[in-house]
């Protein structure tokens, strides 16, 4: 065995082919320690080919667990790094993937659990205990602001309710909590540390940038249209903004529909499966969006060397240490950013804190305080 500190068990929520944060992020983050030289398992969700649909892309079905991981090692360079699997199925009322059974029990022992989620994977089963003698310590790595999606639809009680079921479910699994940033609202003891990373595709690319701006995600309001449209609307002069992602029962078409109605210049089209290469001809990011903790389209556009035009928003701080990052707070100077960005190519920046490696120090960091 290696030196017990670097024996590592992450857990996810979402697993490749489902192209979504919590999917992509952890297996970078498993990657990268096993490239270090510590024995590391990835534990993915594995859901039924009968559900599948609901979240792989069209086409994609897989027929067993080993096939998804004969899927995902095929797009990836994964070296010795294992993949487990547990059962799991996604709920449409809830919007993600959640285990079938018990995950605690089906998780193997290891020196240092990593949960994904941890306000998420053990949701629905308030009886899971991670902590016992068998994982060392668990950590768990808050990635979504989930009362920003759920204030529109509770009453005052209910979202206080909420608000606690979330903060007692994540503390009780976990020895520590870790928020990408302080958009976290129901954490308030959790280390704030960005310990998420950017993968290497996208810091070699020696495409110059020649035109446009783009949005890349979810296509629903949460992502912040209603300002994209406003900054686009009116012909408003340049090139339109490239959207690439799709809607959730409807909300694309709607947005859509809002775009035409304001004469915006929103371009819509599919999502991208290599988005380092797909994006290179693009100058700037626009993304709107105060729904995410942090943003890994805005890490990646960074990443490339574009322009990132973002709000001013706890979710974007550690975006600011760099020059090609233009936060605004009003839409005058979204406007004005946009502007700008569409006359002058991005400056130059040193872009090392966005990769993998320093992202994994920081997380190593925390967990080596643990340990003391």
């Amino acid at each position: 065995m290696t030196s017990p500190r670097l024996d590592f068990l992450i857990a996810t929520t979402a697993a490749l082919p489902w192209l979504t944060g919590t999917s992509v992020n952890p297996l970078f983050r498993a990657r990268e320690l096993a490239r270090r030289g510590a024995r590391v398992q990835l534990q993915l969700p594995w859901i039924e080919p009968a559900g599948q649909a609901l979240v792989f892309p069209p086409g994609v079905r897989l027929a067993s667990p080993r096939e998804q991981e004969a899927w995902i090692r095929d797009h990836h360079a994964l070296g010795d790094l294992k993949l487990g699997f547990y059962p799991a199925r996604y709920r449409e009322s809830l919007y993600g993937i959640f285990p079938t059974r018990a995950l605690d029990k089906d998780l193997p022992a290891c020196q240092t659990l990593i949960l994904e989620e941890p306000d998420h994977l053990p949701l629905l089963q308030p009886w899971a205990r991670f902590r016992r003698r068998r994982f060392g310590r668990v950590i768990g790595i808050l990635h979504t602001n989930y009362l920003y999606y759920l204030k529109p639809y509770l009453s005052p009680v209910q979202l206080k309710i909420a608000r606690r079921y979330f903060a007692w479910i994540a503390k009780k699994s976990c020895d520590a909590l870790v928020a990408l940033s302080a958009a976290v609202e129901i954490h308030p003891t959790a280390a704030v540390e960005n310990v998420n990373g950017v993968a290497d595709e996208y810091f070699f690319n020696s495409t110059q940038p020649t035109s446009g701006c783009y949005f890349i995600g979810k296509v629903i309001w949460e992502k912040g249209f209603a300002e994209l449209i406003g900054a686009f609307a009116d012909a408003g002069g340049g090139e339109a903004l490239s959207v690439f992602g799709s809607g959730v029962k409807g909300s694309d078409q709607a947005i859509a529909e809002a775009a035409r109605a304001r004469s915006a210049r929103l371009d819509f089209r599919a999502p991208l499966a290599r988005p380092w290469q797909d994006l290179a001809p693009y100058r700037a990011l626009v993304n709107c969006s105060e729904s995410e903790v942090l943003c890994t389209t805005t890490a990646e556009a960074l990443a490339m060397g574009k322009w990132a035009v973002i709000p001013r928003h706890p979710s974007n701080v550690f975006f600011e240490q760099f020059a090609s990052c233009l936060t605004y707070r009003t839409p005058e100077e979204l406007r004005a950013a946009i502007r700008r960005v569409r006359a002058e190519p991005p400056p130059a920046c040193d872009r090392s804190a966005l990769g993998w490696s320093a992202a994994t120090d920081r997380l190593l960091r925390i967990e080596a305080s643990l340990a003391r």
